[in-house]
């Protein structure tokens, strides 16, 4: 017999704290564990205690009982629990509440198997954005494809900026107009994610000053989403260059997104063929 869905959502919940619970030892949370103990893991009553919660409450949540689960308790489970990303996303949705958006930017270089993975698609230029739009990896055959003067490679640039101030990566689109109303649309929704990080703000404010287009786009609160969109660059080696672009979250990693330009037809991949010869 099938639960209803609401009840198969707390049970889900409740297991989910016991087994999370059964593989942090004492020492693990800072308690001193005093004799032997019948079951691994933390008691119930420590994990009320660390988290600030009472007993009784925690265990009618182990037991899968309807009880509407505050942020603020959820962030305190994480803690105690010690659940990684994964983990903890997983427990936010359990408890139906918004999973807090940290505001980090990324650092480092992604992780080699992503970086060699993208660099296996030949024909295919693919970049990774952060939340800020940072371009934090690229493939070969991108920076092959986007050959822009003083730019040997488009990692640590901003492809926003790029879009609105850079006039050669501009010319490089015969379809701009119609391409910088998407990725601003896109833009304003990442913007709306992140409107607490004073870098969003600080960047958005610049670029208002550098860019009268970007100034009116901006002003019309349009919303794109990243559903599939076809493009077209522009090359001086082997001219006009047709891709479908599609977009991929990364994982591992909430902040990043993948976003992989395959040539449109024929045509197009014997020209990008072209520049891996």
């Amino acid at each position: 017999m099938f639960m209803k869905n609401e009840d198969q959502r707390y049970q889900e919940l409740g297991d989910f704290l016991k087994t999370r619970r059964a593989k942090i030892t004492p020492e693990q949370a800072g308690i001193t564990s005093v004799g032997r103990r019948r079951t691994p893991g933390l008691r119930r009553e420590e994990v009320a205690t660390l988290a600030g919660i009472s007993l009784t409450w925690y265990t009618w949540l182990e037991q899968g009982r309807e009880i509407q689960v505050s942020e603020q308790v959820v962030q305190s489970l994480v803690k105690v629990l010690q659940l990684n990303m994964e983990e903890s996303t997983h427990l936010y949705d359990l408890a139906q509440v918004p999973v807090p958006i940290h505001i980090t930017p990324f650092e480092g270089a992604i992780n080699p198997m992503l970086q060699h993975m993208i660099d296996s698609l030949e024909y295919s230029p693919t970049l990774i954005l952060d939340s800020r739009w940072n371009i934090v990896g690229t493939n070969h055959i991108l920076d092959k494809a986007v050959k822009l003067e003083g730019i040997s490679h488009f990692k640590n640039e901003n492809l926003l900026r790029l879009m609105f101030t850079n006039a050669k990566f501009m010319a490089t689109m015969p379809e701009w107009s119609s391409v910088a109303e998407i990725m601003t649309g896109r833009f304003r929704k990442e913007f709306g994610r992140n409107i607490e990080d004073p870098w969003m703000n600080d960047f958005v404010d610049q670029l208002i000053q550098d860019s009268t287009e970007f100034t009116r786009l901006w002003a019309l609160h349009d919303i794109n989403s990243e559903e599939e969109h076809e493009k077209t660059f522009q090359n001086d080696k082997i001219g006009d260059v047709s891709f479908e672009e599609t977009s991929f979250d990364v994982s591992g990693n909430m902040q990043l997104k993948m976003y992989v330009f395959t040539p449109k037809d024929e045509i197009s991949k014997s020209r990008i063929k072209k520049l891996n010869a």
